[in-house]
């Protein structure tokens, strides 16, 4: 016999989202990463909070997040970028540690947990595309570009889940071109 749960997760103050779907928040069966902001746009600023779906409970992990919706948990850590880099948070032990600084965001990692992808991306300014080493920090920049119409919102830089050499876009527009 299979019993459904239906757990509704809101407030009078917050708008709540587990955050863009290719990211895992789940820390562990009962438990998963989300991202609340006061305006339902998720433009001010977003906390990533822990929300238990066994109790209810609702902890904030981190104020003023940048790219919030774009956090990840790999390996018992919750890496999320923040206005001075990448944060890997250890889940177990709370304790932080910045992985590198930088101002690029839209994090993306492998399977693994061992790279990441983050990218900037600005309307008139040239894209800037990188590859994160998580262990060591180095940041390896894979080029600049912006792409013409109507290739214009080709962004959402994601690495290979498998292998770090492999990297897709997300292309948000006409899907004629996809």
């Amino acid at each position: 016999m299979q019993t459904e749960k239906i757990i509704t997760i809101t407030d009078n103050k917050y708008h709540y989202t587990a955050g863009y779907y290719v990211t895992n928040k789940w820390i562990d069966n009962d438990t998963l990463v989300g991202v609340r902001a006061v305006d339902e746009k998720m433009k001010s600023v977003n906390e990533l909070v822990k929300i238990s779906l066994a109790d209810g409970s609702i902890d904030v992990i981190e104020r003023g997040v940048t790219y919030s919706t774009f956090a990840d948990v790999r390996n018992n850590k919750l890496y999320y970028c923040n206005t001075t880099g990448i944060i890997e948070l250890d889940l177990k032990n709370n304790s932080k540690r910045c992985v590198c600084e930088t101002d690029a965001g839209y994090l993306h990692m492998t399977k693994d947990g061992l790279y990441a992808s983050v990218f900037t991306s600005t309307e008139g300014v040239l894209g800037r595309y990188y590859r994160v080493n998580i262990r060591t920090g180095e940041i390896e920049k894979l080029f600049e570009k912006s792409f013409p119409e109507p290739f214009d919102v080709a962004n959402h830089l994601m690495i290979s889940p498998t292998d770090k050499d492999m990297f897709f876009f997300a292309h948000e527009g006409d899907t004629r071109y996809i």
